[in-house]
């Protein structure tokens, strides 16, 4: 099985098992292109390489995503995803905005420079924040986090949504609120204003596969699952798991491809404006029993990174999967071809 790329971008086939364990033959097309600070885009000279696994800030379970995995089994939606960092518009700037649309994904959110929560004589309230410079989109600064403080383990607690976020506190929490640092990153319906605020993260990065909301799409890894299924995915998984953009970034049914997009507060430069290119790229897969198969690619994942480059990038990735007819020796070449 060997790929013929003739395009300028990064292709990769693999095999995966199917929901149902049949063998899957995923293909990959990942696209960098280069921002050029006046809304057109060209394909970048250094190409992304396809990601088969997650890449994480640091230890997986306890550190964000820096990427997810460009795999995915069965996708229908398009996710939309921000990286880099956030910047000021003026120097000295303590507060600030940061926003990306994309076709129907839509999201914003507020920056602040570092601030704390100040606690005395019976009144709590909010430090100014202090100027910034830039700010690194994680979660690690956006609303979150564990509770570990108490001494009793069963009061322990933490954010579902975003367990290694700012400024969590359990229900039975022994942090002292003074001197504690707020979150970098907020919603701007939901602001925090008590430090017993549980607000939703701002969406800063991808969602990592134990976070809400893709841990509830997993399935169910119970004993009957280890009896009839393992190896193989639990019945009641949903596909929606591989969907890796924060809530209300994943466009059901997928972009075109050639829409106009916006992103504010990621680039010194100010607002970015492009366009995607338009492509409708798509595969064929040669059996040696059944002659040529076409493999049909679909947009999963755009990702505008405005720290990429000299004025930032942005990703597009398609996949499509075929079910193999017979087994691995029956393909010959896959053949990437651009529409």
């Amino acid at each position: 099985m060997e790929i013929v790329n003739p395009t300028p971008f990064a292709a990769l086939p693999t095999v995966v098992s199917d929901l149902d364990g049949a063998d899957l033959l995923v293909v990959m097309l990942k696209a960098t292109y280069a921002l050029d600070g006046a809304g057109g885009m060209v394909p970048a000279e250094a190409q992304r390489e396809v990601a088969l696994a997650d890449a994480f800030t640091g230890e997986p379970g306890v550190s964000s995503l820096v990427y997810a995995s460009d795999l995915a089994i069965r996708k229908g939606s398009t996710d939309v995803v921000l990286t880099g960092s956030a910047y000021p518009v003026r120097p000295g700037d303590r507060e600030g905005d940061v926003g990306i649309q994309l076709g129907a994904a839509k999201a914003s959110f507020r920056v602040f420079g570092e601030r704390e929560w100040q606690a005395a004589l019976g009144i709590t309230r909010i430090s100014r924040p202090m100027p910034y410079e830039r700010i690194p989109l994680a979660y690690e600064r956006a609303a979150g986090g564990t509770d570990a403080s108490s001494s009793a383990e069963q009061d322990h607690d933490f954010d579902p949504r975003n367990p290694v976020g700012v400024g969590f506190r359990a229900k039975r929490s022994q942090q002292v609120v003074d001197a504690s640092r707020l979150p970098n990153f907020e919603r701007p319906d939901a602001l925090i204003r008590s430090p017993e605020d549980r607000p939703a993260p701002a969406p800063v990065g991808f969602v990592a596969p134990g976070w809400q909301p893709r841990s509830a799409f997993a399935g169910t890894y119970d004993e009957a699952w280890m009896e009839t299924r393992r190896p193989l995915l639990p019945d009641d998984f949903d596909g929606r798991f591989f969907d890796t953009a924060p809530p209300g970034l994943s466009v059901p049914g997928r972009l075109r491809g050639d829409e106009h997009g916006a992103a504010l507060g990621v680039s010194p430069q100010g607002l970015l404006r492009f366009t995607l290119p338009g492509l409708s790229p798509s595969a064929t897969a040669e059996s040696r029993a059944k002659g040529a198969l076409p493999v049909s690619l679909g947009l999963d994942r755009v990702v505008v990174d405005g720290d990429g480059g000299r004025h930032g990038e942005v990703v597009l990735v398609w996949s499509g999967g075929l079910r193999l007819p017979r087994d691995l020796y029956d393909l010959g070449d896959i053949t990437i071809t651009l529409n």
